[in-house]
Formats: structure tokens, C-alpha cells, sequence
């Protein structure tokens, strides 16, 4: 997966039921997870994560069982935090950092999410702005949805100037780490699908399901 994609991921019950417990955890500064030249341009609130536990838990599993998600990332870790940008909030130009988390805790970041936990119609401003070597792309999902990017691109969200953007911010951990050799898998796949939705299973759904696993056994990190 090279360039950014937007899928849906949560249901509206589930944005909804996100937010009313999200009501009950503690926030704080989200410059202090930021690293010293990030945290000067970072200005937001985080969940703490002993008040999040038991809800990343969820959004952890909850994306393992997406077929869409796990064809276009691989994911092998996911980690992830709830981010809150109320009026002037922003976070600007910056790239993740190549890690999260110390030591044997410590998982590579290679591809990051962010999945809207808020109407597009209740904020303004908060645009996710992805920069590549040809231009940047400015982006706005709606309640449940997810966009996905490679964690090697500089971002930035612009400052919201009505109402607030609640966000999950995430990191994956691929099975596969040459971006365009997940893109690959993820159009075999979706060419696979199209033809088995077609015609059924055939000879050329069979030898398409053969090169992907196969390409997945030659790439594969364990």
C-alpha cells in the first residue's frame, strides 16, 4: 500500500457507544508522547492508556477480523491511542517515528491509521494532510471510517477552528515491509475476489490464490 486509502471500519452504534465512554478517561497534553522535535509542533489531547485499555483491545480485534484491512496492511502489531483536537488544536508537519513502544515491547511502524470517531458535519478545519515527493493530499473521513497511509510520509492536521475532531490514531507493524510489495498482494486479492464473484471459483481464481501465497511465503517477516 503505497498511496492512502479510506475504508469503513466501525458501525455508527459503535463511533457512538466509543464516545460516551470515551467521557470518562482522563486527557492530557499530547506533546508528551511526541518526540523533542514533533512536540513543538503538537498540540492536542491524548487518552491516557490505563483508562483506554480495555477499548483498544477491542479496536485491535475488531480490525484483525476486517478482511479489507488485513488484505491491504498485513498486519502482524497493532498499536494505537485516542487523540481529541478542540478549537486552534493542530499537529503539524512531522513523520512517525520509526517505532513504538522500548525494547522487546518495541514495534516497527509501517503503515498509520486514523479512524474519525466524529460527523463531518459537527467540525470544521482537522483536515489530515498527506505530503508525497508529487503534491499533498488533503483528507476528511466521516464517523467510522478509517484512512490508512504509509508511516514513512510527512503529515500534518490542520488547526480545527469549530466544534472537535475525536480520532483513533494507530500503527501497524507488516507482515510484509516493502509497501509496494503489499500493494501488489492487495490487487491480486481484490482482482481474485472480482473474478470469484463472477464466475466462481475457476482455474484463474486458483492460480491468482497460488501466486499470492506464495508471494506472501517469499516476503513474509515472521
Amino acid at each position: 500500500m503505497i498511496n492512502p486509502v479510506v475504508i469503513p471500519v466501525l458501525t455508527l452504534r459503535e463511533v457512538v457507544d466509543l464516545r460516551e465512554r470515551l467521557k470518562e478517561v482522563r486527557w492530557y497534553d499530547g506533546a508528551e508522547t511526541a518526540g523533542p522535535i514533533a512536540s513543538q509542533v503538537k498540540h492536542n489531547l491524548q487518552a491516557r492508556d490505563e483508562d483506554t485499555e480495555g477499548m483498544r483491545q477491542t479496536i485491535v480485534g475488531k480490525l484483525l477480523n476486517n478482511p479489507q484491512f488485513n488484505s491491504i496492511v498485513r498486519p502482524k502489531s497493532i498499536a494505537l491511542m485516542f487523540s481529541r483536537y478542540q478549537i486552534g488544536d493542530f499537529y503539524g508537519v512531522h513523520v512517525d517515528a520509526a517505532q513504538v513502544g522500548r525494547a522487546h515491547t518495541a514495534i516497527r511502524r509501517d503503515v498509520s491509521f486514523t479512524i474519525s470517531l466524529t460527523a463531518l458535519d459537527t467540525y470544521q478545519g482537522g483536515d489530515l494532510v498527506i505530503e508525497s515527493s508529487l503534491d499533498e493530499r488533503a483528507f476528511r473521513i466521516d464517523a467510522g471510517e478509517m484512512i490508512i497511509y504509509p508511516s514513512t510520509s510527512l503529515h500534518r492536521v490542520e488547526p480545527v477552528t469549530d466544534g472537535e475532531r475525536l480520532v483513533i490514531v494507530g500503527w501497524v507493524r507488516s507482515l510484509i515491509r516493502d509497501p509496494a510489495h503489499r500493494e501488489l498482494l492487495y490487487e491480486l486479492d481484490a482482482a481474485r475476489a472480482s473474478l470469484f464473484g463472477q464466475f466462481g471459483k475457476t482455474p484463474e481464481t486458483d492460480l491468482l490464490a497460488r501466486c499470492a501465497a506464495n508471494l506472501v511465503r517469499e516476503w513474509m517477516e515472521d
